[in-house]
């Protein structure tokens, strides 16, 4: 579907239906002040500086709460425009696959059909042993409040009846009230929470995303992959698949985040439990309504009662029935606070599974195979990808926590000083105690002084079905020691199962070091016999980037899978790749399709997880038709870079990339780490001290109290620069780069690099996204206003080192206008730009207010609205 004509059709009705209801709710000459402001904001923006004077001197007029109301209008209106923006495209999504003579890009179908037969059989086998896991986090980057994106979702399923060509009057009539209700609840309800969310807040929000969208959405979608696979491939999916699945950080991921302690954990996880149990037990009440035949294959007949057994499939599954309803209760009780039998233990994937699968076959050999693909396989593949718990969680953890509770450990054990030891003697000390076959006793009686929660959460592990808990996460994985801490604290809490340990490698340091620090560790006897032949490692995308610049990172993590991937070889280790990507460009997020072609061909082909971030969760998964195109586009996007041919990467081509790694780097750290005024610029142009007024993440942004780059978070630092639309650590030191190859004579190796390096053209194309989403004039207004004149020069720098990376940029592709080739993006922008010029215009205004009267209550609401209505227009925030 080219034409954008029925997008532009439901955002000026849904524009109208806005209108409407302010000037009912509020008053006509709210809306007529609205409509004033925003014509001349596009007239602003069709270059009339007259315009921009007048538009300036409008926003100044309002009084405060005024102001508040037209912020809440241009907000509320690009909210809107991203619900109208979602359903186009799966309005775009069912027109392939209706009316288009090809399948869609991206699709599994066109991956399928475009593949030559010989490598059909390759693909159907990898189809049915990769694992795609898709990992929710809490970051604080949702800006919406729950209750807002449940609204939206309504309006988009009322957008999708009013498409309808055989709609009747009354449906449409229900459907247009439907709109204008969800309208009028939208603007009546406050849009800045008067709290923040807390960590089980958080992890309601991840498991309604299961509940209302992929609990369904996943088998339904499955269906459509084993569809296509055995059009095109000749083959099946198999029942016990799992091509993708999800799992969680949202209640496990304590590192920096005091409000996550052992007792939420348990509490989430219990939640999560008592969901999926009463999922589970409703699908296995409509199985038991529908196998009510007799006829069943010898090995179901057998273990129901022998050949003459009655419903013998209902005999299989009634008892596990009874187990999930008696799991739902226990659960449930326990999250009153009322302790489940000592002799009872909870159900879990496995059990369930066995006779699920044993029904299935049955049904299989007596030739019912559409019954055996319907409830029955679906329940097996909704039990794969959500087990028993909706999201598996991971355990993350800060090393210096485990290096703390090890110390207590070795003190009150008498066996030295252990933060005072060397990595040498650490290594030694900790296999010594593991491969003893005596345990590690502590008394009852004894207390950590800052120990007790790593053990206690250590201790969970025991409690709960295997499946939920999916890895153990160390953050700032810098030795082998960090992994080892881990494994001794395990074995001290008495942990039984074998929970996959993984460093986080995310510090330039740690990086660079990557190889010896995974070669160490795998030359130690003891960890190599516990792990086998399987190794995850997490890449952090966010902090490399902030310390080198998003070139440079991007490097350097493509040079450590690389090489990585040659150790896994001569380990005969297969390593998994955990990205630990943003939503946002600048921390590693970007187009899915386009990254996963530029990863390196690793050893674990087929097996990757990947992050999803905060507001990227609903953008991708809230909607069905949504989460059915990002489950494609991830399955496609690892098959496709599984089976193709690596890309010559050229010896002369990757030494260019290191000397534009280092250039980058060089310009990156000049302007933000090297100029002593840069952190006071950089408190002054953005809201980065304003940032906690609107209350969206249970996490501190800062790790320690003081405002430095050491102490802030990698998400508030890009968060911050995106308001003010200059999103500097986006593409900062790419011009510079790009300036050092083309001096230097390298303009057709970089155009070459550009048309067959994937790796290169990937990270050129989401450069020239995030330059496309800069906004210079509005960037150097916040910059007149609120810098002083020691800090302008930075500014000037800033803008001069844009302008360098459109024109080497331009040379490179041979496009003369950022996304040029890519018109859809292009026009999503510029259609959003007038609206949020407004709400820049009013943040820059009150950010000088505030700092001068931040006791202000109307001031800390508007600088919260606009802060909310910069995030939606601008599409994403950290």
């Amino acid at each position: 579907m080219k034409t954008t004509q029925p997008l532009r059709r439901d955002i000026k009705q849904l524009g109208s239906r806005l209108g409407r209801v302010m000037s009912e709710c509020d008053s006509p000459e709210l809306l007529q002040k609205v409509e004033e402001i925003r014509k001349c904001a596009k007239s602003f923006r069709s270059g009339s500086k007259a315009s921009r004077e007048r538009l300036t001197a409008l926003l100044s007029s309002l009084g405060h709460e005024e102001s508040y109301k037209i912020a809440r209008a241009f907000t509320e209106f690009l909210r809107l425009a991203n619900a109208a923006e979602q359903h186009h495209r799966i309005r775009r999504r069912r027109y392939y696959a209706t009316h288009s003579k090809k399948p869609q890009d991206g699709s599994i179908e066109a991956f399928f059909k475009g593949l030559a037969n010989k490598d059909k059989k390759k693909a159907l086998d990898l189809l049915n042993h990769m694992e795609v896991e898709l990992v929710l986090t809490a970051h604080p980057t949702e800006a919406m409040r729950q209750s807002a994106i449940r609204r939206y979702k309504h309006m988009a399923k009322n957008l999708e009846i009013l498409d309808r060509p055989e709609i009747t009057k009354w449906e449409k009539e229900l459907a247009e009230i439907s709109l204008d209700r969800n309208v009028r609840a939208l603007w009546l309800t406050e849009v800045v929470q008067a709290k923040g969310p807390t960590p089980i807040t958080e992890a309601l929000g991840g498991f309604s995303i299961v509940e209302e969208v992929l609990w369904d959405t996943l088998p339904r979608y499955l269906r459509l992959v084993n569809y296509q696979a055995r059009k095109y491939l000749g083959g099946d999916l198999q029942p016990n698949a799992s091509p993708i699945r999800f799992s969680s950080w949202m209640g496990g991921d304590r590192d920096g985040n005091p409000y996550v302690t052992s007792g939420v954990t348990r509490q989430i996880l219990l939640m999560g439990m008592a969901k999926a149990y009463h999922l589970i037990r409703t699908e296995l009440d409509w199985l038991l309504k529908e196998l009510s035949f007799n006829a069943a294959s010898d090995e179901l007949l057998a273990k129901a009662g022998g050949p003459g057994s009655v419903e013998p499939y209902r005999v299989i599954l009634a008892p596990i029935f009874e187990q999930v309803r008696e799991a739902e209760h226990h659960v449930a009780a326990q999250l009153r606070g009322i302790n489940a039998p000592a002799t009872w233990v909870p159900i879990g994937k496995a059990e369930l599974l066995e006779p699920l699968h044993l029904c299935y076959e049955s049904l299989i050999a007596i030739g019912a195979r559409d019954l055996a693909e319907g409830r029955a396989l679906d329940l097996i593949r909704r039990l794969e990808a959500f087990g028993v718990c909706l999201l598996g969680l991971d355990i993350r953890q800060a090393s210096d926590a485990h290096e703390s509770t090890v110390a207590e450990i070795f003190q009150h054990q008498g066996w030295g000083n252990y933060q005072q030891m060397s990595e040498a003697e650490r290594q030694s000390a900790l296999v010594n105690r593991l491969e003893s076959s005596e345990g590690i006793s502590l008394p009852k009686s004894w207390e950590f002084k800052l120990g007790e929660d790593v053990m206690a959460t250590c201790r969970l592990l025991n409690e709960f079905p295997p499946e939920c808990f999916r890895s153990y996460v160390v953050s700032m994985t810098e030795d082998p020691s960090d992994l080892l801490e881990v494994l001794f604290l395990f074995k001290a809490a008495g942990v039984k199962r074998q929970l996959p340990v993984v460093p986080l490698l995310e510090t330039p340091e740690a990086l660079a070091k990557s190889e010896e620090i995974l070669s160490s560790l795998w030359s130690i006897k003891y960890y190599r016999s516990r792990a086998g032949s399987y190794q995850q490692v997490m890449l952090g995308y966010s902090d490399s980037s902030k310390r080198s610049g998003r070139l440079c990172s991007s490097w350097m993590l493509h040079q450590v899978q690389a090489k990585l991937d040659i150790l896994a070889n001569s380990l005969q280790v297969e390593f998994e790749y955990f990205h630990g990507r943003g939503g946002s460009i600048g921390r590693g997020g970007g187009p899915v399709h386009l990254a996963l072609l530029a990863l390196p061909r690793g050893s674990g082909q087929g097996r990757i997880r990947v992050t999803e971030q905060g507001e990227s969760i609903h953008a991708k998964f809230g909607l069905p038709g949504i989460a059915e195109r990002t489950m494609e586009l991830y399955i496609s996007g690892v098959l496709e870079a599984a089976l193709s041919k690596p890309p010559k990467e050229k010896k002369n081509w990757m030494g260019l990339m290191d000397h534009l790694g280092l250039e980058s780097e060089k310009a990156f750290r000049g302007l933000i780490y090297e100029d002593p005024k840069f952190l006071d610029f950089f408190a002054q142009v953005t809201p980065i001290q304003e940032l906690s007024l609107l209350k969206i993440g249970s996490r501190p942004s800062k790790r320690k109290r003081d405002f430095s780059f050491d102490s802030l978070r990698a998400i508030p630092w890009i968060y911050s620069w995106t308001q003010n639309r200059g999103l500097l650590p986006s593409w900062l030191g790419l011009g510079e780069a790009l300036e050092y190859g083309l001096a230097n004579g390298h303009l057709q190796d970089l155009k070459a690099m550009y048309k067959s390096w994937p790796f290169f053209a990937s990270t050129l194309s989401l450069f020239e996204m995030v330059l496309a989403k800069v906004d210079l004039p509005v960037f150097e207004y916040y910059t007149e206003r609120l810098a002083d004149e020691n800090s302008k020069v930075l500014s000037q720098q800033a803008i001069e080192s844009y302008y360098l990376a459109c024109k080497n940029l331009a040379r490179i592709t041979g496009r003369k206008e950022l996304l040029a080739n890519n018109p859809v993006l292009r026009r999503s922008i510029d259609v959003r730009t007038p609206y949020v010029d407004v709400l820049n215009l009013m943040q820059a205004h009150f950010l000088k207010i505030y700092r001068d009267n931040p006791d202000d209550p109307w001031v800390q609401r508007i600088l919260a609205i606009t802060i909310s209505g910069i995030s939606a227009g601008m599409r994403n925030t950290g």
